[in-house]
């Protein structure tokens, strides 16, 4: 299973751009709103889009879903964990407890 980081030990590796942040929901909900920087992969497109994954072992990467309710972010961690990676890492509780933080989001939704 895919260690879980917190929000307080997320939050500045996001600012400073430390960290490849991986959207797990469907591309609609990264559409509404994603943590700042995020690419939008499911389980099914891991390594399958033009604009691809770090190929750095070493790079931080943190899935994140909608909520603590939905697996697809534990789905898309097993996918990018490969032998030898130690840092995939899950947020767990995911935008919804960002936003409820008072972080900023970023949208790609056309009004």
């Amino acid at each position: 299973m895919t260690e879980i980081i917190t929000r307080t030990e997320f939050e500045a590796p996001v600012e400073s751009g430390e960290v490849l942040v991986v959207h797990a929901p469907p591309a609609s909900y990264y559409d509404q709103g994603h943590i700042p920087g995020a690419v939008s992969r499911v389980e099914s497109d891991v390594f399958g889009r033009a604009r691809r994954l770090p190929a750095s072992k070493t790079a931080t990467i943190v899935t994140h879903c909608s909520t603590e309710t939905c697996d697809n972010n534990q789905a898309v961690a097993t996918r990018l964990e490969r032998p030898g990676d130690t840092k995939v890492r899950k947020y767990r509780v995911g935008i919804q407890d960002w936003v409820v933080a008072g972080n900023p989001t970023e949208s790609t939704r056309v009004a």
